[in-house]
């Protein structure tokens, strides 16, 4: 995202970036249906602190969802170092 100071102000750097290098950093949590391609729902949220991860931020769009609906997410598996 750009590099303003509004920008920096709602979503920080990094902390492992040195200061003056790099940009904003969020998070961005869509619900998007299947048959038309079309976004539901989305959640933009800052990188880092305490529930801000891709597992936490759909709560606040569960309401989308009714009993019988099939929901397809991706794996979000880390990868491991050797």
């Amino acid at each position: 995202m750009p590099d303003t100071q509004a920008n920096k102000k709602e979503y920080p750097h990094s902390k492992s970036q040195k200061d003056g290098l790099g940009f904003p950093i969020c998070r961005v949590v869509a619900i998007i249906s299947l048959i038309t391609g079309s976004i539901i729902d989305a959640y933009i949220g800052t990188y880092s602190g305490k529930e801000t991860g891709e597992q936490t931020l759909p709560h606040d769009m569960l309401h989308n969802f009714k009993k019988g609906d099939l929901i397809l997410a991706d794996a979000m598996c880390k990868e491991k170092s050797s």
